[in-house]
């Protein structure tokens, strides 16, 4: 996808750049398959597409990042979920106004039905409308369950399972690397909260 891209438009990448929480993940990977360095990844600070009463509302604050960074390079902008693109097109912007040659956007999942800015990415790999959890913000519900199991005054060894339960759970998904739905996660969280009743 990205070397397609770098061929047909003549130019290439030489940074990448993700905005927290959703694009630390695939933009790490990314720049992995890229034989990238660790310099030549850049995180933006600030970058919000979501208000917290109203998940369409945009609420845009994205910090500029240091222009010698970014000046005369070719960026590929890397997210999981392109679906507002709120945040992207804030970015992209950001990034042209410190200098940057060429800017492109690449998500694994575009999600056209939610798209308030009428720009699509350059690159995706699937397009979908529905509600999409990957894999590896599995932490979350562990977090959650970790909490509740807190709460109900439970011992260590229950803690240690719960965590050795999600790690399981983890490596298998890991090792089929296909999207978890919120609900999936929440039924394992679930299913091993019912589990640990009998530790």
């Amino acid at each position: 996808m990205v070397m397609e891209y770098e061929q047909v438009h003549g130019v290439t990448f030489d940074s990448i750049v993700t905005a927290p929480r959703g694009g630390l993940e695939p933009a790490s990977r990314m720049s992995q398959m890229m034989g990238f360095e660790g310099y030549q990844v850049i995180t933006v600070e600030g970058a919000n597409s979501y208000d917290e009463n109203d998940e369409r509302t945009k609420v845009m604050n994205v910090l500029p990042i240091r222009r010698e960074l970014i000046q005369g390079k070719n960026a590929l902008l890397v997210d999981d979920i392109s679906d507002t693109a709120t945040t992207e097109c804030a970015v992209a912007a950001m990034l042209i106004d410190q200098g940057a040659n060429h800017v492109a956007k690449a998500n694994i999942f575009e999600k056209p039905g939610e798209n308030l800015m009428g720009i699509a990415p350059e690159m995706s790999v699937f397009k979908t409308n529905s509600w999409i959890e990957f894999y590896w913000e599995a932490h979350k519900e562990l977090g959650a369950a970790r909490k509740n199991l807190i709460n109900q005054g439970a011992s260590l060894k229950q803690l240690k399972q719960l965590e050795n339960n999600f790690m399981h759970m983890l490596a298998e998904m890991d090792d089929n690397p296909t999207i978890a739905t919120q609900e999936m996660l929440h039924a394992q969280v679930t299913t091993t909260d019912l589990s640990l009743s009998s530790l």
